[in-house]
């Protein structure tokens, strides 16, 4: 178990899922700093590439989409 501080407030909490494509489950935060953050799901630490400074705070929970399909079959 690992704790992680960041800055501003995840006013609605925050969503899992698996960001970086390594099989473990990364929490993901958009906070009222005006920022989102992603935290390796083993480590607590920031992903690369985080935390994106946004145009606004968010004050909502952050929705995770897939934007690839996975190719079966290894083709």
């Amino acid at each position: 178990m690992w704790v992680a501080r960041i800055a501003g407030l995840a006013a609605r909490g925050v969503a899992v899922g698996d960001v970086n494509g390594d099989g473990q489950l990364d929490i993901i935060a958009a906070t009222s700093a005006s920022s989102l953050h992603a935290l390796d799901g083993a480590s607590g630490l920031e992903l690369t590439g985080f935390p994106v400074r946004l145009a606004g705070r968010v004050m909502a929970l952050p929705l995770l989409i897939r934007l690839a399909r996975a190719r079966v079959g290894g083709g």
